[in-house]
């Protein structure tokens, strides 16, 4: 399992939002942690343009911003850092 940690904003963004839609947005992080490698997810697609280096994670009309680091080269262990989390219309402004 990779670890997951998160920045101030999508905490912030988390705790604003409904509860049942942060726990399905949590419930599918803790997913993509369990994914052997979560760049191939289903719902994970890299990103272009001035966001090159960061990943998003679709979960119904929200988007999950994150960056994807290698932590433990031996065990191929990868720390997801949650950036950024919101609605398809506002997250990439």
């Amino acid at each position: 399992m990779h670890q997951l940690e998160y920045h101030w904003r999508a905490e912030k963004a988390l705790r604003k939002m409904p509860l049942l839609r942060s726990g399905q947005i949590l419930a599918a992080l803790e997913d993509l942690a369990d994914e052997l490698d979560p760049s191939e997810h289903r719902q994970v697609m890299k990103m272009k343009g001035d966001s090159e280096g960061r990943w998003r994670l679709r979960v119904g009309e929200y988007r999950v911003i994150f960056k994807l680091t290698l932590k433990d080269e031996e065990e191929a262990e990868l720390l997801i850092s949650v950036t950024d989390v919101g609605t398809r219309g506002g997250i990439y402004g």
